[in-house]
């Protein structure tokens, strides 16, 4: 009873020291690589406005112009064609006046004038233009790890996993030998 408890003991054991090496292997640690880099980002904040005046002088103006009379040969239908012309012609006289601007239009009919007269004050235009620029600095700092994968495993890494597996051979074929009957 003791013997086949031993056997049972010692295999149990090779098979937890077999578990383990195929749970561990002979691979070598993954190298792994950390760099920072810094970001520079830069923005800038400027407002400029730029105003400029212009100033347009007073202007008196004025225009008139002749009308002659309507002389188709026939003195009835001159007369109603005049008549009917003068009558258009008045309806079209105004006067407007704005703040120190006023607009005259008017036709006078014993000398058969239309004449326009416009008086406008001086004028200031306020002209603006805007140019905005924004402009910011700032750092940001980026962590960046990498992890070489390796596939390539050194030759004494080889020679000593070749070591190892014929050692587990010759000692489990010592211990087979310590418990045959």
């Amino acid at each position: 009873m003791k013997k086949t408890s031993l056997k049972y003991w010692f295999a149990m054991l090779l098979i937890l020291l077999v578990a383990s090496l195929l749970v561990v292997g002979c691979r070598t640690k993954k190298p792994t690589i950390t760099e920072e880099t810094n970001t520079k980002d830069s923005s800038r904040n400027v407002i400029e406005i730029d105003y400029k005046k212009e100033i347009n002088k007073a202007v008196a103006d004025s225009i008139a112009k002749f009308l002659p009379t309507i002389k188709t040969g026939n003195k009835n239908c001159d007369s109603i064609c005049n008549e009917k012309c003068n009558e258009l012609l008045e309806q079209a006289n105004f006067y407007k006046k704005s703040g120190d601007n006023n607009y005259k239009l008017y036709f006078d009919k014993e000398k058969r004038l239309l004449s326009f007269v416009a008086n406008l004050e001086a004028t200031i235009s306020d002209l603006q233009s805007k140019k905005e620029i924004k402009e910011r600095f700032f750092v940001r700092n980026i962590k960046i790890t990498k992890t070489i994968k390796e596939k390539y495993i050194p030759f004494w890494v080889k020679v000593l996993a070749w070591i190892g597996g014929f050692s587990l051979l010759f000692w489990s074929y010592r211990i087979s030998k310590i418990f045959r009957p």
